[in-house]
């Protein structure tokens, strides 16, 4: 299943959903169409993350600086997660 602003729920257990929410979102842009850059903050700590998400295909390439070598780290799912709550 590809991952989508739709059907996220349906894919993260909601014990990291809930993770997720707690980090907090700072300066989102979309540099380009379907490019979003952001600053995921917990704490003293920040992540530079981005997400490329198309809308037929999903989310399409994901990047972050933190050391989780996982395809979806929960930096990238609270950026998710701030995009989808701005679509609805």
């Amino acid at each position: 299943m590809k991952l989508s602003l739709k059907n996220y729920a349906k894919i993260f257990s909601p014990a990291i959903l809930k993770a997720a929410e707690r980090y907090s979102v700072r300066e989102c842009d979309e540099t380009e169409k379907g490019v979003y850059v952001a600053y995921i903050d917990k704490g003293n700590e920040t992540f530079d993350v981005s997400l490329s998400v198309n809308a037929t295909l999903g989310v399409t390439d994901a990047g972050c600086d933190c050391s989780d070598n996982s395809d979806f780290c929960v930096h990238k799912l609270a950026l998710l997660l701030h995009l989808a709550k701005q679509k609805m």
